[in-house]
């Protein structure tokens, strides 16, 4: 559930950028649209690693592998 939660904030987080980052990069309508389709085959991906490695008994390992750097990369931004 919280690997779902956090691609779904990835997915929401990148829609929301678009506007605003296409606007001040002065970038025309299929920039943004190249730049969300490129995002869904990597998460139909990730998705399937991460539900395997959930289903052999790593969930908890996984959490803590992709939420320790994503909280240090979230950190170092600010």
């Amino acid at each position: 559930m919280i690997t779902f939660i956090i691609g779904f904030m990835d997915r929401t987080n990148v829609g929301c950028a678009i506007p605003s980052v296409g606007s001040e990069l002065v970038l025309t309508s299929v920039a943004p649209g190249f730049a969300s389709g490129v995002l869904l085959p990597r998460n139909d991906i990730a998705q399937h690693i991460r539900g395997g490695l959930a289903d052999r008994g790593y969930g908890k390992v996984l959490i803590t592998v992709t939420t320790a750097p994503w909280g240090i990369a979230g950190l170092a931004q600010v």
